[in-house]
């Protein structure tokens, strides 16, 4: 398969991303982390979540920097990831519990449904500029989601 050249750009600005947060959360792993973190990083690339993952980081990071949020725990998988902790993405470092539990790798068919919980006076502003940007939301369940490149983000209150 034959990428495009503003595909690649993308994907490399995932992996700078990626890299940056790694060097300050991890700047020393062992070889089973190290491990671990290849699988997360083969998986999220064989899934094509690299778009998704920077949005969901473009989200995350507007929240905090314009809105002085605090992100509380992502749910669905990503509390479980090194990936999304070095983005910034979850406040759990998987690493600090007991063990190396497994990123909960989703159906190859579905998409990759995460939420990211943040404090209710922010929610609703986050999700209007968020809208601007990657189109409508939607409600499931009372939450605002949108739906990202691979990614269903469901924007729950903390």
């Amino acid at each position: 398969m034959i990428l495009k050249k503003e595909q690649l750009l993308k994907n490399a600005a995932f992996e700078d991303v990626v890299k940056a947060g790694q060097k300050k959360v991890y700047p020393k792993m062992n070889e089973l982390q190290s491990e671990r973190w290849e699988r997360e990083m083969d998986w999220i690339r064989l899934q094509r979540l690299q778009d998704g993952f920077l949005e969901m980081w473009n989200i995350v990071d507007t929240a905090r920097t314009n809105m002085g949020a605090t992100i509380g725990n992502a749910r669905r998988g990503l509390e479980n990831s090194m990936v999304a902790y070095s983005m910034g993405l979850t406040a759990n470092d998987p690493l600090q519990g007991e063990g190396l539990p497994a990123f909960p790798f989703p159906d190859i068919n579905l998409p990759l449904n995460v939420g990211v919980a943040i404090p209710n006076e922010n929610r609703n502003r986050l999700v209007q500029l968020a809208e601007v940007v990657y189109g409508k939301s939607m409600m499931r369940a009372g939450l605002p989601i949108l739906r990202l490149n691979g990614i269903i983000l469901e924007f729950y209150r903390c």
